[in-house]
């Protein structure tokens, strides 16, 4: 590795937590055929345990880290540059606690017992150690700490102990001396508050684990983002609120961090209300909250990340979003519709990220500036435009836009028997041929209500 890259000077710094003491007991859940989720987390350490677990369940298209401290993201930076250089869960935490690991010390690692399945290890206060006290101490008789490279990485003294390395710290946390281990156990074992790696959960729970984690964060998008999470975590929720959302929060949601960070209160009730709430009031937040459980906030089982999760039903409009949604391609997108209604009253902004809202008459008045990465028809045929414009209109489309959507309501529901004029699957495959996909959404009933057909170029 290049000097500048191992230690940047913002670094070597001790504002910033190097491993977390976040426990998650588990087990956290979400559900087995999800996809197109994000993944929004504050930027402990434990984020990445967190981003493992949902990672090994569902379907993330996004990730974004997000802290008001630069310091913070930077070293969660540096983290993902060691998993990517490591080849295995030993070689990473060389590179975390800058030493040599001896085979004495791999062998010990292979006495530390995995976590219940969905559950991340941390600090546990007052609690059994899980067995773990023993193979802590074996692993860091073994371990070979060089201080130098140590205090060069992170700016701050070291000093290796039987259970660690104890160093300082000066963070928000107050905790100005911590012990860093492997697995922890439990803090009563010692001098000083530990915070832990995480050994045997998460993205380090066994060596598949952490292989497959590795090779998945070079497929997702990856964003860090240094704000106030208290007013930028509720423009991501309404930016992605037709995504479920998986939210790590770590110990966010308490008095202590609401004495000193008066937005905290708001975010928790305004995540608490979105994730609750049903049409009429919208939006309808699918949110999985993750957090330590020393957050003392009651959570409503609608946001619960494990089995007792409880959320009402989204209602048939969100639900159908979500689909066109996670099926929106690039930046440069355009929303058809033949409702004046919507248009004004949503302000002329589409519901959709990233994407114009444009009417039919004003596209067949003006045409299309250049092209779109996406063109989304919104129910035409079910608003009343007729079949014949199709014939024209689909193919002009078509040959704008890398993707074309097309949504309406499906003739053989039996909510729109009394309809006239509506286009089948059948009806446009007669115009533009064979889709790339056809998606049948379900209503409030037991029948399909629309379908969205998906034609890329």
């Amino acid at each position: 590795m290049a000097q500048e890259e191992t230690f940047p000077p913002d670094l070597c710094s001790p504002n910033y937590y190097i491993l977390s003491n976040d426990e998650v007991p588990g087990p956290l859940q979400f559900p087995a055929s999800g996809k197109g989720w994000l993944f929004l987390g504050v930027g402990s350490p434990h984020v990445l345990h967190a981003l493992a677990e949902v990672m090994r369940q569902c379907g993330i298209s996004r990730v974004v880290f997000l802290d008001n401290n630069p310091r913070q993201l930077g070293h969660l930076l540096r983290l993902l540059r060691f998993i990517r250089e490591s080849s295995n869960r030993a070689d990473y935490l060389a590179h975390l606690f800058c030493g040599e690991i001896t085979e004495e010390a791999r062998e010990a690692l292979d006495f530390v017992p995995s976590a219940g399945e969905g559950s991340i290890r941390g600090a546990r206060q007052g609690g059994n150690d899980d067995g773990l006290w023993e193979p802590e101490q074996r692993f860091w008789s073994g371990f070979h700490l060089d201080v130098d490279l140590f205090e060069r990485m992170y700016g701050r003294k070291v000093e290796q102990r039987p259970g660690g390395l104890l160093t300082s710290q000066g963070v928000v946390g107050e905790i100005s001396r911590c012990m860093l281990t492997v697995a922890c156990g439990t803090k009563e074992r010692y001098p000083a508050w530990p915070f832990t790696a995480g050994y045997g959960s998460g993205f380090l729970r066994d060596e598949e684990t952490f292989r497959g984690f590795r090779s998945a964060l070079g497929d997702i998008p990856l964003s860090f983002v240094t704000d106030d999470i208290t007013t930028n975590c509720q423009r991501f929720f309404r930016y992605f609120r037709y995504q479920p959302i998986a939210f790590w929060a770590s110990n966010l949601f308490d008095e202590w961090f609401a004495e000193r960070y008066p937005g905290i209160r708001e975010l928790h009730k305004e995540i608490v209300v979105m994730g609750t709430q049903r049409e009429p009031h919208f939006p309808e937040l699918d949110i999985y909250l993750i957090q330590d459980e020393r957050s003392t906030w009651p959570v409503p089982r609608a946001l619960s990340a494990g089995p007792l999760r409880r959320r009402p039903r989204l209602s048939i409009h969100s639900r159908t979003f979500r689909e066109v949604a996670c099926r929106m391609r690039g930046t440069r997108n355009l929303e058809v519709v033949n409702m004046p209604e919507w248009i004004a009253r949503d302000g002329g902004r589409s519901k959709l990220p990233c994407t114009e809202y444009k009417m039919l008459r004003d596209l067949e008045e003006k045409g299309l500036d250049g092209r779109y990465e996406t063109v989304f028809l919104h129910i035409l045929s079910g608003h009343g435009t007729p079949r014949a414009w199709f014939r024209e209109g689909l193919p002009a489309l078509r040959s704008r836009a890398a993707r074309l959507l097309i949504l309406e309501h499906h003739p053989r529901s039996p909510d729109f028997w009394n309809a006239r004029g509506l286009l089948s699957p059948e009806d446009i495959r007669e115009v533009l041929g064979e889709e790339d996909e056809l998606v049948h959404i379900r209503g409030n009933r037991p029948w399909v209500r629309n379908f969205l057909m998906v034609y890329d170029k």
